[in-house]
């Protein structure tokens, strides 16, 4: 299977296995068009295929990588369950999955869970997660990607 074969493929399990849905963040006024996942019904995710954003700010068209605009949950504990899926299921496929840790905070987010918006604390997520943490000194981007396809990039991923 080539590589691209397996990024469609990839795209395909995805789009078969979640439903869109417009999700509301408290720093927007407008929705966000995410995806819910059917089998962890309490996370929800934005994923790019075949591209993701480099340290540079610029788009760079990879046809082994997949860009995770964003991951939230309604239910705690559930964007991490999606986040590990999916890295299990692009890692098998050998692609590699990117993106930045940002902090968005759901319009109707449950104030009796704690929610922490420093990028430190979004950092130490996805490194739970089994991500590697770049920076170039002003941005910061986490990677998952097998070692057998690691992508040749724009910042080092040593």
């Amino acid at each position: 299977m080539t590589p691209l074969e397996r990024l469609k493929a990839a795209e395909e399990a995805w789009l078969a296995g979640s439903e869109e849905e417009d999700f509301y963040f408290s720093m927007f006024e407008e929705p966000k068009r995410l995806r819910r996942s059917r089998s962890i019904r309490g996370a929800l995710s934005l994923l790019v295929f075949g591209g993701y954003e480099a340290l540079d700010g610029q788009w760079v068209k990879d046809e082994r990588a997949v860009w995770l605009g964003m991951i939230t949950s309604t239910t705690p504990g559930d964007g991490g369950r999606l986040s590990d899926a999916l890295v299990q299921g692009f890692g098998r496929r050998g692609l590699a999955l990117l993106g930045t840790p940002v902090a968005l905070k759901p319009r109707d987010w449950d104030a009796s869970h704690r929610f922490d918006s420093r990028t430190e604390t979004r950092i130490c997520w996805h490194l739970r997660h089994r991500f590697k943490v770049i920076q170039n000194g002003s941005d910061t981007r986490v990677v998952h990607a097998p070692v057998s396809h690691m992508l040749e990039t724009q910042f080092s991923l040593k």
